[in-house]
């Protein structure tokens, strides 16, 4: 799994998902996700997709499938 550092030029709101994520996970020291909810490869991921996401509950770690985006909190709708 690679990463980009400090200074590697300018950032947009997409990137590539390819790696599985079980192997996400282990990078992480997290639980991954069951088979069932696993994503399939995006090599275009954008805001409002369903994406993995780590998380840390009471000190254990997850790979969760969330929703990739910032609903406001007067919204009505997640759709905004």
């Amino acid at each position: 799994m690679s990463t980009v550092g400090v200074g590697s030029g300018p950032m947009c709101g997409r990137y590539v998902s390819a790696t599985p994520p079980d192997e996400v996970a282990k990078y992480f020291g997290a639980t991954a996700p069951p088979p069932d909810l696993t994503l399939a490869p995006n090599h275009n991921v954008a805001p409002t997709q369903t994406v993995y996401a780590v998380r840390e509950r009471n000190g254990d770690r997850s790979l969760d499938a969330l929703h990739w985006g910032l609903v406001p909190f007067w919204a009505k709708d997640p759709k905004i």
